[in-house]
């Protein structure tokens, strides 16, 4: 079945692309198609097989070099035991040492003894190191840390996506529910997003008495076979509007009436892959002209995955839309519109003070 989805504001812009950007990385891309100048999207459902594993893998590709479990492998593979400096060694075992007996770190470790029948955790093999960290103990205990680290990598590195990139744009629900946080992340994500998605997709009418308020589907029931297909506004959603979540008060007492189908909130939860994020920085830039549009304004791959600084891939997105915006023919150049384009930046995503702020370029 085919479901067609409109570009929208900037936000659901972001996670329509972040959406093509996983379904690409999985080779899936036929299972969402455009044209170069059309602003609806089309979706066959059969994109959502398996749709939990594709997410991961694609956000785990994107943010490797960021991740601080891929930071400890890759750093401990380039010592020479043999041959240490021992105040090199200091500072890395300081960071190991943090991570070890950080909460992300302890909640995969309980992911891995429930789901993996692991009991031996990197907890108990630290607490074996000895004062002197250049001895054969020390030593040992360090490479069955790295040991366990690199066989149950998948885990932690979704634990750094899950609170490092993630919940930058959402949090709340899903694998963040105090209930599911030592639980399969894959899983969860099925659960609430994909489950919901899928059920949503079969079972649109056309005059329905409930209607999706961002792509306006409509549906007999708001539960069916006991799944959401619309659930109530997006309060998971991080600097998104009104304060929902606000007690109300003599003077605060705003009741929402927004519903969200299966097939957005999906949409939404890809937010983080439609943005570039750089070690606690990130960007979209948005149009709402096409889907073909906001691929090519948004380019994270190849050139730009290797960038050194957020201030340079800035620089490059700022040339890149002046680039296309001005073409030379016969030695004149000729400007086009530059139409009511979004800049959306998250600076400092890790202090409590980070907030979208937004750029407008418009005019001709």
């Amino acid at each position: 079945m085919a479901y067609k989805i409109k570009l929208k504001h900037a936000l659901y812009n972001s996670g329509v692309l972040g959406l093509y950007n996983i379904l690409r990385h999985a080779g899936k891309e036929k299972y969402i198609t455009f044209e170069q100048n059309n602003n609806i999207v089309e979706l066959d459902e059969k994109f959502l097989e398996g749709f939990e594993k594709d997410y991961f893998n694609y956000l785990e590709f994107r943010y490797s070099p960021q991740l601080s479990i891929n930071r400890l492998i890759n750093r401990y593979k380039t010592f020479d035991l043999d041959n240490l400096d021992k105040q090199v060694f200091e500072v890395w075992i300081k960071e190991l040492k943090e991570k070890v007996k950080s909460a992300s770190f302890k909640s995969g470790y309980e992911i891995i003894g429930t789901t993996r029948e692991e009991q031996s955790s990197p907890i108990d093999m630290i607490s074996e190191m000895e004062k002197n960290i250049l001895s054969h103990k020390s030593l040992e205990s360090v490479y069955k840390i790295m040991t366990y680290f690199d066989k149950h990598k998948d885990v932690f590195q979704g634990k750094n996506l899950a609170y490092t990139v993630i919940k930058n744009y959402w949090e709340s629900i899903s694998f963040f529910g105090t209930a599911n946080v030592k639980k399969d992340m894959s899983s969860e994500y099925n659960r609430e997003f994909v489950v919901a998605a899928d059920t949503a997709c079969g079972n649109i009418v056309e005059e329905g008495k409930y209607n999706c308020s961002i792509c306006n589907s409509g549906f007999g029931k708001k539960k069916i076979n006991g799944i959401d297909v619309l659930t109530g506004v997006s309060t998971w959603l991080v600097d998104q509007g009104v304060d929902y979540k606000r007690k109300t008060s003599y003077f605060w007492n705003f009741i929402p009436n927004e519903d969200l189908c299966g097939i957005c909130k999906l949409i939404y939860s890809c937010i983080p892959a439609g943005f570039y994020g750089f070690y606690g920085n990130a960007m979209f830039i948005n149009l709402s002209t096409s889907l073909s549009d906001l691929i090519q304004f948004n380019n994270p791959q190849a050139d730009f995955i290797a960038l050194d600084t957020y201030d340079v891939y800035q620089d490059k997105s700022y040339y890149r839309i002046l680039q296309e915006y001005s073409d030379i023919r016969d030695g004149v150049t000729v400007k086009k519109s530059i139409n009511n384009i979004q800049i959306l930046r998250k600076d400092n995503v890790f202090s409590n003070e980070s907030r979208y702020r937004i750029d407008y370029l418009g005019g001709n």
